[in-house]
């Protein structure tokens, strides 16, 4: 996978799709052979070489204790490349509740979260899994523009889903 591109892992439902994804991050163990991360088994690659991974998937969940800039203040504390003006810029945009607790949230909320916190988070390669399907059709532009330009920046995007004319 090389930087600066957008990659689009196409497949039906059962597939693998999402599988791969949560191997690449070290979430899920393969069968057989390994998932190498900068000459380390993913599982025990340095926290440097793990932060360049973002991993975005309709899946996740927060159970903190927080509202969502809460969650956002303890996120950048773990990634020291945290985007502050990008976060807040992506908040202000799409006029985004960042005083509701995450479970509060709609499902497409919840996702536009996730996207923003993969953006800002400083990492070089993003893997988004089946993330535009809960998306209403301003949020999946707007944010499809957001992964253009970080693409344009020289960043990597793979992102999985069954939905072809996403792809295209």
């Amino acid at each position: 996978i090389l930087p600066g591109r957008f990659y689009a892992l196409l497949g039906e439902n059962g597939c693998g799709k999402s599988t791969l994804m949560r191997m690449l991050v070290g979430i899920e163990a393969p069968d057989m052979g390994e998932v190498v991360l900068r000459g380390y088994p993913v599982g025990q690659a340095p926290v440097e070489a793990r932060n360049m991974l973002a991993y975005v998937s309709e899946s996740l969940n927060f159970e903190i204790k927080a509202d969502m800039l809460g969650v956002a203040h303890i996120l950048a504390q773990l990634y020291p490349g945290w985007d502050w003006e990008l976060f807040h810029r992506i908040v202000k945009e799409r006029k985004f509740p960042i005083k509701k607790h995450f479970r509060e949230c709609s499902r497409g909320q919840k996702m536009q979260f996730c996207l923003a916190v993969g953006l800002c988070q400083g990492a070089r390669v993003l893997l988004l899994d089946e993330i535009t399907s809960v998306l209403d059709v301003y949020a999946r532009t707007y944010f499809m523009a957001h992964l253009s330009d970080f693409v344009k920046k020289g960043g990597t995007v793979l992102m999985a889903t069954n939905i072809i004319h996403e792809v295209q």
